[in-house]
């Protein structure tokens, strides 16, 4: 029985011994890799930067602002003048969950460049998104309306097979450029106003 009880909390003793030692491990390997994961979605968000905005001078991943809760990100020219912007929009609306996006807009009122930093969609069909000849179709946009995909009247040829990926894509897009206009004042109220927010 003696030798039963010293068996037992042996086990015990040694299971629980493990079970600190593995939970060490894990915690060290964690913050390892969550150190790594956020440089390499930082180095992503600034190729985005990259992408979306046109040659600048100054450094728009370290100077962003603050305006209604989004941060953004502006694009400046060697005399501190801001010649577009680029905001973080995440959808719900794809296929497969959350969609990560970086729209750029000029200080004209146009799409300047649109980059994905995040998805999850199908690869083959939704992750399509991705692509240049597909997020390039909205450069030089300024009218909200082109901006939706042609099955609901817009000029954006959408992704066979991917419609909600290419319909979130639309839709992200026009209300990045929604909220730039409206918050840095690119366009009158009337022009906003044109399409309808809800469609948003």
């Amino acid at each position: 029985m003696k030798d039963f009880m010293s068996s037992k909390y042996y086990m015990v003793i040694s299971v629980t011994v493990i079970a600190l030692v593995v939970g060490v491990i894990l915690s060290f390997v964690n913050a390892k890799t969550k150190d790594r994961i956020i440089e390499m979605y930082r180095l992503d968000f600034v190729k985005g930067l990259d992408q979306v905005l046109p040659v600048y001078a100054n450094d728009p991943y370290s100077e962003f602002i603050t305006v209604d809760n989004r941060s953004v990100y502006e694009a400046k020219t060697a005399d501190n003048k801001t010649i577009a912007y680029a905001v973080q929009i995440i959808s719900s609306k794809g296929y497969n969950g959350l969609i990560t996006y970086l729209v750029g807009i000029s200080s004209a009122g146009k799409v300047e460049g649109v980059f994905i930093v995040q998805h999850t969609e199908t690869p083959g069909l939704g992750a399509k998104i991705t692509q240049e000849k597909f997020l390039t179709m909205y450069n030089g946009i300024a009218d909200p309306v082109e901006l939706k995909i042609k099955k609901d009247g817009g000029a954006i040829d959408q992704i066979s097979g991917a419609t909600y990926s290419s319909r979130a894509t639309s839709q992200a897009v026009a209300e990045a450029l929604y909220f730039i206009k409206d918050n840095f004042k690119l366009t009158s109220s009337s022009e906003l106003n044109s399409v309808n927010s809800g469609d948003l």
